[in-house]
């Protein structure tokens, strides 16, 4: 699972980086359009990763006998149990 999660993460932040660099490169983009650029590949990443640990906590035992604000506040501390395994 720890493989297959890497793959996946590695190919979306290559397809969200050539997509950015390819929009920053570009002559007819003005300045407020790059910078949206860059503010939706940061949200793309956000995203992916958000999808990802949905993901994992639908189908983990542990983190569903938790009370999901409970496993988000955790997660967002780098203390959630379920996540242990993946430092």
């Amino acid at each position: 699972m720890d493989k297959k999660l890497a793959n996946e993460f590695d190919s979306h932040l290559k397809t969200v980086m050539l997509n950015l660099s390819n929009a920053l490169r570009s002559q007819e983009l003005s300045l407020k359009e790059k910078n949206a650029e860059v503010l939706k590949s940061k949200y793309f990443l956000y995203d992916v990763c958000f999808e990802k640990a949905l993901s994992f906590l639908s189908t983990n035992k542990t983190a569903q006998e938790q009370p999901v604000s409970q496993v988000l506040d955790q997660i967002r501390q780098g203390t959630c149990a379920c996540f242990v395994y993946m430092s």
